[in-house]
């Protein structure tokens, strides 16, 4: 009689429950616990003794409390010992009859569920019982929602740890499905998985959860949300929640859809630290969104103090109020990184490199004041000489400065595209290769959402394409500017084997060379979503079924001649054999055999580019394609040894503070280097000596200088040479 008294006693502090409901006591009145719930009416408690009872169990309707002996002693225990058991049947629990708060489930533990939506627990038909003291783990959803499922249902989640869970669709720990909107106060959520979105929590259509003391930690989701992911005009609220060490492909900890949105308290701070992205910046480790409102991060903690498109992307659709953060401040200064360099680096230096173009994307702080340039080394950056993972996915206000065409080289050896751009416009890539991407659409590049990078002195080379754009894919309003590009021997299943170019996208080529690739057409543009490309001084050559579609009507039509008598277009483009040294084996130098005699053996790429382009680095006018012919240079000679003095472009360029300059002396002679503003006027004499024969670098330290364009010029008693620098600090 006391004991029942105790109980009663505890219903009524815990739970409000009336002294008339009934005790029912399994397995001692009924050996199962669906007898029980059978037997029981509103208000009846069922109280299940400690043991394993393989049951798939239904309220059925019915607002009672189905708690273990916790209830009676509140020991935590008897969570673990008391444990329902799917058998992997059907989901565990189900409250499916418009169940209210009076519906309780308390002090269990509940597993190894198998069901389309809920494997552990299902709610649907507005039912919002009350879970309390309960652990939902092992659980496993064919669709939605692996611990819980919510269909238009609101529970209450208090001292709940869901963990384990997994979905072969959506919400591996939860799935708040239209319109439901649970309550969790000091609910964990680890460990849950998700094959396509929300890892730990899934919020889909006018579904927004209220979150107070909620860690939400280790989740991960195949595709975007690994902690979070909300669509539809979903808006969570977030107080005292921490998000971390979550895992996606976007938004590792949180990712947002389609105007919805997070609501951050400012009183009680949120946390959202050193959550993981499977790809590269511009995905959000720690949020992404898509479509939605900007959104005020209001955190006691964030990974960094001042997020880039690594952390939170797009930047620009967010504010920051962040009071700490769990890594030193990003790297606003130009980094480096080489194939036989190390991620533990401080990567500031030619000297202490980054190893990875992905954790440099990480470290670098950029935004629209501050553009920063991440320098590569020579090598072949792929995923077995130094880890490099495809694709690099890049981001504004980051540039990206290799070594040479032929020294620099990303090799995604087909397994992924190469580099893609989203809503990226304010960004330089030069000086590199991009060989060996694959991909559905852009197997080299792809451009997306009104993306236009400048590509400059670039060659894209052996990549493919399922559909569309074997070389390069623009689409949805992306031009990114080309020049001094090479497309070369990329292929296609569908359109545009060089380069594709889909919903009013228009790229704009000067002085490249889009050649044998395969596939139809060396450049595709869909007349259906057409846009405009402009097409100067470049040369397209054995194309597999043309070289041009829906481009202007004008281009490819030979009405008169260029510089070098060859026939072209109004706008100076060629149909010719670009004479590549060797393009079997890579090497898309342009040939000329009997120089200085102008011949047939000479490529009609050299000295056909626009004469009001910079002058190639030898003097001359510029040529098409990546690879100038220099010709101080002697093309017998296998090693290509320069007979003249020459000046190469300084390293970086643009630069921050330090930019190298190199030049090669054929013989011993008085050299002098001296630097110029944009007015003509000498603003430092950095070498001023005589040199003997052989290869110098020199740095210029421009810490005392403004921000501009500069000039640098070489002199000696032969030869003047003259090029551009831009400083940015």
């Amino acid at each position: 009689m006391r004991k029942l008294q105790f109980i009663i006693f505890c219903l009524i502090l815990l739970f409000g429950q009336t002294l008339f409901g009934n005790i029912i006591n399994i397995p001692d009145d009924y050996p199962t616990i669906q007898q029980g719930i059978d037997a029981s009416v509103n208000g009846d408690t069922v109280i299940v003794d400690t043991g394993r009872y393989f049951e798939n169990i239904n309220y059925n309707g019915k607002n009672i409390v189905v708690a273990s002996l916790f209830l009676t002693t509140q020991d935590t225990s008897y969570i673990s010992q008391t444990v329902i058991d799917g058998d992997s049947l059907d989901s565990v629990v189900k409250f499916v009859s418009g169940e209210d708060s009076t519906s309780v489930l308390c002090g269990l533990t509940i597993t190894n569920g198998s069901a389309d939506c809920g494997g552990g627990i299902y709610c649907d038909f507005h039912s919002s019982p009350s879970l309390e003291n309960v652990t939902i783990t092992g659980n496993s959803a064919n669709s939605l929602g692996g611990g819980i499922c919510c269909d238009g249902s609101s529970p209450s989640l208090e001292n709940v740890t869901i963990s384990d869970n997994s979905a072969n669709y959506h919400g591996g720990g939860i799935c708040c499905y239209w319109s439901s909107s649970p309550s969790l106060e000091n609910v964990t959520i680890t460990g849950n998985s998700a094959n396509s979105l929300g890892g730990g929590i899934y919020c889909y259509w006018f579904s927004s959860p209220s979150l107070e003391n909620v860690t939400i930690t280790g989740n991960s989701a195949a595709s975007n949300g690994g902690g979070i992911y909300c669509t539809g005009y979903c808006s969570p609220i977030l107080e005292n929640v921490t998000i971390t060490g979550n895992n996606s492909e976007y938004g590792g900890g949180i990712c947002c859809w389609f105007n919805s949105s997070l609501l951050f308290s400012s009183t009680n701070r949120c946390n959202i630290y050193s959550n993981i992205i499977e790809n590269m910046r511009g995905y959000g480790a720690d949020i992404f969104t898509v479509d939605c409102d900007p959104i005020d991060i209001i955190v006691d903690t964030f990974t960094v103090l001042m997020p880039t498109d690594y952390y939170a992307s797009p930047i620009d659709n967010y504010t920051f109020d962040i009071l700490h953060s769990v890594k030193d401040n990003l790297i606003n200064s130009d980094v480096y990184v080489s194939v036989d360099g190390d991620d533990s680096n401080t990567g500031t230096s030619a000297d202490e490199p980054f190893r990875t173009i992905k954790h440099a994307l990480s470290m670098i702080y950029s935004d629209s004041l501050n553009i920063n340039t991440i320098h590569l080394a020579p090598g072949v950056y792929s995923d077995s000489t130094n880890g490099e993972i495809f694709p690099i996915v890049w981001s504004n206000y980051v540039n990206l400065q290799g070594s040479g065409e032929d020294e620099t080289i990303l090799d995604a050896h087909h397994t992924s595209r190469v580099l893609e751009f989203y809503g990226v416009s304010v960004v330089l890539i030069e000086e590199i290769t991009i060989r060996n991407g694959n991909s559905y659409d852009g197997g080299g590049i792809y451009c997306r959402d009104f993306s236009s990078p400048g590509l400059e002195n670039v060659t894209i080379t052996g990549n493919s394409a399922a559909s569309n754009g074997g070389g390069v894919y623009c689409k949805d309003n992306s031009s990114p500017s080309l020049v001094n590009v090479t497309i070369n021997n990329n292929s296609v299943n569908y359109f545009g084997g060089g380069i594709c170019c889909n919903y009013y996208s228009s790229p704009s080529l000067i002085n490249s060379i889009v050649s044998d690739n395969t596939g139809n057409y060396g450049i595709y543009n869909y007349t259906n979503y057409p846009g405009n490309p402009t097409i100067t001084y470049c040369d397209f050559w054995n194309n597999e079924g043309g070289n041009f579609y829906g481009v202007n009507d004008s281009i490819g039509v030979n009405v008169t001649t260029n510089a070098n008598g060859d026939s072209c277009d109004v706008f100076y483009n060629i149909q010719l054999d670009p004479l590549f040294v060797d393009p079997l084996n890579g090497d898309y130098h342009l040939s000329w055999a009997n120089f200085p005699i102008p011949d047939s053996t000479m490529s009609p790429c050299i000295d056909a580019g626009d004469p009001n382009s910079p002058l190639d680095p030898d003097g001359t006018v510029a040529d098409m394609g990546a690879l100038y012919f220099n010709q101080t240079v002697g093309v017998d000679d296998e090693n290509h040894p320069s007979i003249e003095t020459e000046l190469f472009k300084n390293y970086p360029n643009p630069f921050n503070k330090i930019t190298i300059i190199r030049y090669f002396l054929p013989k011993y002679t008085e050299v002098k280097i001296q630097i110029y503003n944009l007015k003509g006027q000498l603003v430092e004499t950095i070498v001023d000596s005589n040199k003997p024969t052989g290869y110098y670098t020199i740095e210029w330290n421009a810490k005392d200088m403004s921000s501009g364009i500069y000039f640098y010029k070489l002199s000696t008693k032969d030869k003047t040479f003259i090029n551009k620098m831009i400083l940015l600090k």
